[in-house]
């Protein structure tokens, strides 16, 4: 039995982790890209260090890091990227173009990286969205230039990795009546344990529990739903109140479970425009916030936003370094990059953009100013360092290095 192994039941497909007393084979370790995209930019000077080199002090959005070594790069510019109406030319992060006129834009690095990583794999891509879609929220393109669907619903993610094919209305149904997608395949699971040794009992012990917390999450807001609400002559506002920790929390955690049951190499999460929200029970308006002015009070809640986003990035690298894939952690394995199509959303600037990246066996520890390098030299080498054969990425054949 290898990495393949499978459990299958009532249409149900689960990919389990390697399990060397099932008589796995130890396989080479395997490259994944994770990308995170922050739509509204980080506040800067809470972000970039201020001197370069291995010895920068630490900031306050890269303090939930400090035990995970970064290359941390800033001053990226996006040359092929035209200034357009509002937050339009974000859709050119990834794809390093956008155009004004053309309502196409060119392939993105990570969907480059699909092609040529997705081979083995369920789907060579998964593209997750944690906010509502919106026409300048896109940011993967594929081959030809058009949209790769960025999923916005946690449960459709989710159900795309471990569902169903049924309708809607009978996934439903089985939700409510708590038909968890693992209890359709514990009698196999029971079976399968049987031939296990103890520490492969726990590890698919923890897998199976990772699944579940997911699945909880989605149960409950499915039994919300599907209920009546209290009644009230309150008329609220037409514009959505989201709990956006919780939204992001789910993405993440849909994020993980793709990478680690290899379903796919590479996934790509996008924090879009976000306007009103809650955090911890406060509401609040991040894209308001987001033009602060430089205002102290705005500046602090701002830093509440960003802090939180890395807070919850950095305890899911945390996780990849636990989640052993063969001879390597899946944080050995998986390039992870953060980074923001605005250098500053106070100003709508689309040059001086951030990269942080981790992971992916690089010897990291540096802060790097690059001085206004194309944000497509840092992808082209990514993309390198991902055997992907390629000397240039969309015109840019210079690459930057990381280690």
């Amino acid at each position: 039995m290898n990495r393949k192994s499978i459990l299958k039941s009532a249409g149900v497909t689960l990919l389990l982790p390697n399990l060397l007393s099932a008589g796995a084979i130890l396989t080479p370790p395997k490259k994944r890209l994770f990308t995170v995209v922050n739509h509204l930019s980080f506040y800067q000077p809470a972000l970039i260090p201020k001197t370069e080199g291995r010895n920068y002090e630490q900031t306050a959005l890269l303090s939930p890091f400090k035990d995970l070594p970064l290359s941390i790069f800033s001053q990226l510019d996006n040359p092929g990227v035209q200034l357009g109406n509002g937050h339009t030319p974000s859709v050119g992060i990834l794809s390093g173009f956008f155009n004004v006129l053309d309502r196409k834009n060119k392939i993105s690095f990570d969907q480059i990286a699909a092609n040529h990583l997705g081979t083995e794999t369920r789907f060579e891509s998964i593209c997750l969205q944690a906010g509502t879609n919106l026409n300048f929220s896109q940011v993967c393109w594929n081959r030809d230039g058009l949209p790769v669907y960025q999923e916005s619903s946690p449960e459709k993610a989710f159900q795309k990795l471990f569902g169903i094919e049924q309708s809607q209305a009978i996934q439903n149904q089985r939700l409510i009546k708590e038909k968890s997608i693992l209890d359709m395949v514990s009698a196999q699971a029971k079976v399968f344990q049987k031939s296990l040794n103890q520490e492969d009992k726990q590890k698919l012990d923890e897998y199976f529990t990772s699944i579940r917390e997911v699945e909880k999450k989605l149960l409950k807001e499915k039994y919300w739903v599907n209920r009546d609400k209290p009644k009230t002559n309150y008329k609220p506002e037409n514009f959505p109140i989201l709990a956006l920790d919780h939204y992001l929390q789910t993405m993440l955690d849909i994020a993980k479970l793709a990478l680690q049951t290899d379903s796919t190499r590479v996934v790509t999460l996008q924090i879009p425009f976000w306007e009103y929200f809650e955090l911890e029970d406060k509401k609040d308006h991040y894209h308001h916030l987001s033009h602060h002015g430089m205002k102290e009070d705005k500046v602090t809640k701002l830093l509440n936003i960003e802090s939180m986003i890395m807070s919850k990035i950095s305890k899911l690298y945390q996780d990849f370094c636990e989640i052993k894939m063969g001879s390597s952690s899946l944080l050995d394995e998986t390039t992870c990059l953060i980074t923001a199509p605005m250098g500053s959303a106070n100003a709508h600037d689309f040059n001086r953009l951030p990269a942080i990246i981790a992971g992916g066996n690089y010897k990291h520890g540096r802060n790097i100013f690059t001085n206004g390098k194309p944000i497509n030299s840092l992808y082209l080498r990514l993309l390198k360092d991902l055997d992907v054969p390629i000397n240039s990425f969309n015109h840019e054949k210079s690459t930057l290095e990381i280690s």
